[in-house]
């Protein structure tokens, strides 16, 4: 933000292309909440400023809130329109491979596995995860949790771990780069989600370029990433028995080709630039 912020706010006179990763407030859903209260109100002010000044700008988020962000700029008398871009994800990076293979790769070689990714924080809800595997693995013993990710939660995380009786079948494995990464996901039945808020999901993305299904909480996004029992499930709730339902439905069906299809379809790189080239044309192109 900070760099946009520089070109719309600070180089005035620039034709700028402004490009959103999402809508939501970082200060409303970081992880410094101590402090983020003192900061929301000043960087709706200053973001707002930067949209108004920028020639052009795209925001990878769901139309709902793109239309709410519309007529909000709208009642402060800003006449920027925001146009719509899909987020995407790098299929070279991150592409189906052989379960089987990835559970020898990751030596993990439980009959069922489900995995997270992502910052180990208060708003991603990993306490519900762990609780909603409890459930399911003293249904479906012969599984495993596995828990990618770095953050400043990982201390309660372990020590929530610990009180289970659970400690061999729940893997806190840190942050992996892509070829590592994409074994775990490979080798799971499916990505599990429980943030109690988000912008849009990069971890569910890769998840779904990979062939894997998703099963999460109602958050931004999922409303386009998830389809009902094509791509995974959406849990209405935040009760851990919700969650173990869906993990003993997905894993009785298989999903992958239809993640993939919703990836081509609609998150490939290409697909952004089209729009962005459509959309926007930079000075030395008038």
């Amino acid at each position: 933000y900070s760099v946009l912020w520089y070109f719309t706010i600070l180089k005035k006179g620039m034709n700028v292309c402004y490009v959103l990763p999402g809508l939501e407030n970082p200060f409303q859903i970081g992880r410094f909440s101590k402090l983020s209260k003192y900061f929301i109100k000043s960087f709706n002010y200053i973001n707002d400023m930067a949209i108004s000044r920028a020639d052009t700008v795209f925001v990878a988020g769901t139309l709902k809130k793109i239309h709410l962000k519309n007529l909000s700029l709208q009642g402060k008398n800003i006449k920027k329109q925001i146009i719509k871009i899909p987020q995407v994800v790098d299929t070279s990076l991150f592409y189906g491979k052989d379960r089987n293979d990835c559970k020898i790769a990751i030596g993990i070689n439980t009959k069922y596995i489900f995995s997270f990714l992502g910052r180990l924080s208060n708003v991603k809800g990993i306490d519900l995860i762990i609780d909603s595997f409890i459930k399911f693995n003293s249904i479906e013993p012969d599984s495993t949790l596995i828990i990618i990710g770095e953050g400043e939660e990982i201390r309660n995380i372990k020590k929530k771990i610990t009180e289970t009786d659970l400690i061999n079948k729940i893997h806190l494995v840190g942050k992996k780069s892509p070829p590592d990464l994409i074994n775990y996901i490979c080798a799971s039945n499916a990505g599990i989600f429980a943030s109690h808020a988000e912008g849009f999901s990069n971890a569910m993305l890769e998840f779904l370029a990979c062939g894997i299904p998703i099963i999460s909480t109602v958050v931004g996004g999922t409303d386009e990433l998830i389809i009902e029992g094509v791509t995974g499930y959406s849990i209405l709730s935040r009760e851990p028995e919700d969650f173990c339902l869906a993990m003993s439905k997905i894993i009785n069906i298989d999903l992958g080709k239809s993640c993939l299809k919703h990836v081509s379809d609609n998150y490939e790189l290409i697909r952004q630039w089209k729009i962005i080239a459509n959309n926007w044309k930079p000075l030395c192109l008038k």
